[in-house]
């Protein structure tokens, strides 16, 4: 069932490769899809940028997730602030969407279609995305040694799976 709604948002995250964003509403992170080519402002916009949405909530396996119908810009505000978070097990859903940040221990890295991909420990195992990474080679001290990380947190698709990543 799909729920009109309006939001405004500050947007935590933008990845125009897979066409997706992340914003917060001072209550909770909100995953969007807003179909690039059709917003003309889109190009413009960056984390921390202020908008208005107009659209439809989806009930889906992101939650919460809403289609735009419309979105505004309504300028640049100072971005959130992240959530530190200290991991033992699954986050909870309402981390989903959310920017956080942890320190985790860096296991291993690789390279992958524009993107840095870190695989590490938080006290359990996550997958680290830097999107469109100019990062082809991480410091020395990263591998083995504890980093903290700032991202938009996200659920597996699968709630029965313990995986999320941060990108």
């Amino acid at each position: 069932q799909e729920i009109p709604v309006r939001l405004r948002l500050s947007i935590t995250h933008i990845d125009r490769d897979w066409a997706i964003w992340f914003g917060d509403d001072g209550t909770s992170g909100v995953y969007l899809q807003p179909w690039l080519p059709f917003w003309p402002d889109a190009a413009t916009l960056r984390p921390g940028d202020q908008v208005e949405v107009e659209g439809v909530s989806v009930v889906g396996s992101i939650n919460p997730w809403v289609k735009p119908s419309r979105i505004r810009p309504l300028g640049v505000h100072k971005p959130a602030a992240p959530r530190h978070v200290a991991l033992v097990r699954r986050p909870p859903v309402d981390l989903d969407g959310q920017l956080v940040e942890l320190d985790v221990t860096v296991q291993s890295s690789r390279w992958e279609l524009g993107h840095r991909y870190l695989d590490a420990f938080a006290p359990m195992p996550i997958s680290i995305v830097i999107p469109e990474s100019g990062m082809r080679e991480i410091p020395a001290t990263w591998p083995g040694g504890r980093v903290r990380v700032r991202g938009v947190l996200g659920l597996n698709l699968d709630p029965r799976s313990d995986s999320f990543s941060i990108t």
